[in-house]
């Protein structure tokens, strides 16, 4: 680097950097401008040549005017000196403290604008917890209610050992000591075990789910247990025959028909399901045998998929109005849908019910088609479906016991009001 006329160059003893200070400066000690240590400039030379002197001399001359020159002039032209430092120096300070002042206050807002936050959710806070206490004093009542009324949690366990003596009882007298009616139902009973294995290893109680009520239901002590049993392939018998000899023998191959028919046969089985609602009578719990028999056998998907002329049955069903009555031709009738509760998405029937009859209107709560603003909505109901006596037998509604299940939470009586 050149030296400018009336400078000197030394390098710093911390970091060795080249410093320049005026040539007549006497040794002195000050901060380094690159490594801010503290250094000191050499002593003084000796004068130099009168032939080196004469453009030193000239030179202050012609830099008078420039002295008086503002500063920042003057530092544009010429290395950093020990002078300029400390000027530098104290502007960063003066720079310094002007940021700090700034940085306080930003935070003396940030301060002031979470002081307004806090006392706002304080406020929220306390009106959230008036509302809490509302709705904890809301919800202690609902508890007392709850206490009061029969629940399921207190006699899960006795519901599951009754029905566990129920499945294993070996004989239709013992089965009868924990369905409702007991000694009336032994009858209906015996007619339909006989032939039959009455105990039913296949099934244990601790198989059974509970089943989710209204409180209207566990009221009257009403409780609900469910058996289900998805379709599974049967491995068992995989390899039975499906059709004649010659076809098992691979000596003639099956049609399309028998294929298929052999897939369902052979490796498929049904899924099983079974409804339990037991009924809370004094101080004892009893089945409703009729509903467990009807969904676990599936008496009414039998009933409605083999037509007799003149058949009747008596069946706890759903019942709801069928949207075909949107495209019936005859605007004196209504078609009604009937569910077996526990296999709702199969077993179904839809029966066409003459609207002046007292079956149709009965069921005409139920109906929604051309009602302007109505839903559909459906009930449960304990009904005798018979098949008409005729040539090819149409499903009809011979009568409407009750709403609900008879011996559960039906009664004939609270047909009245719908009369």
């Amino acid at each position: 680097m050149e030296i400018p006329p009336g400078q000197k160059q030394f390098k710093c003893d911390h970091c060795d950097a080249a410093i320049l200070v005026p040539i007549d400066l006497p040794p002195t000690s000050a901060p380094c401008p690159i490594c801010q240590q503290i250094t000191t400039s050499p002593a003084l030379e000796a004068a130099p040549a009168p032939v080196a002197a004469a453009p030193v001399q000239a030179a202050p001359v012609e830099q008078a005017p420039v002295a008086a020159a503002p500063a920042a002039e003057a530092a544009e032209d010429r290395p950093l000196q020990h002078q300029d430092y400390a000027d530098e120096k104290g502007k960063a300070k003066g720079r310094g403290a002007g940021f700090l002042w700034a940085i306080a206050a930003l935070a003396f807002l940030a301060l002031l604008v979470g002081g307004l936050l806090l006392m706002k959710k304080a406020r929220s806070s306390e009106a959230a917890s008036s509302d809490d206490v509302t709705q904890n004093e809301a919800g202690k009542a609902s508890a007392r209610e709850l206490e009061a009324a029969p629940t399921f949690d207190g006699v899960e366990k006795e519901a599951l050992e009754v029905l566990q003596r129920f499945l294993t009882a070996s004989t239709v007298e013992d089965k009868a000591k924990y369905v409702i009616g007991k000694d009336a139902t032994l009858p209906e009973m015996r007619e339909f075990y006989r032939g039959k294995i009455v105990a039913e290893d296949e099934l244990r109680a601790d198989f059974f789910s509970e089943w989710a009520m209204d409180k209207a239901d566990t009221d009257r002590g009403i409780y609900l247990l469910e058996f289900d049993r998805p379709k599974q392939f049967k491995l068992s018998e995989l390899f039975s025959p499906v059709t004649d000899l010659r076809t098992h023998l691979s000596l003639k191959m099956p049609d399309l028909q028998t294929r298929a028919v052999a897939y369902r046969e052979n490796y498929e089985m049904e899924a099983v399901r079974a409804m339990v609602l037991i009924k809370k009578t004094g101080d004892e719990l009893l089945i409703d045998w009729h509903t467990y028999v009807q969904t676990k056998e599936r008496l009414f998907r039998e009933f409605t998929q083999n037509p007799v002329a003149g058949r009747e049955g008596v069946f706890r069903l759903s019942v709801g109005e069928h949207a075909s009555t949107l495209y019936e031709d005859n605007p004196a009738v209504r078609n009604y849908s009937f569910v077996d509760p526990s296999h709702f998405m199969e077993d179904s029937a839809v029966v066409t019910v003459a609207r002046n009859s007292k079956n149709g209107k009965l069921l005409e709560q139920f109906a929604w088609t051309g009602i302007p603003g109505k839903r559909p909505s459906g009930s449960s109901l304990t009904l005798v479906l018979k098949w008409s006596n005729e040539r090819s037998p149409v499903l009809q509604v011979s009568k409407i016991i009750c709403w609900e299940f008879l011996g559960v939470g039906g009664d004939p009586s609270n047909l009245a009001s719908s009369n």
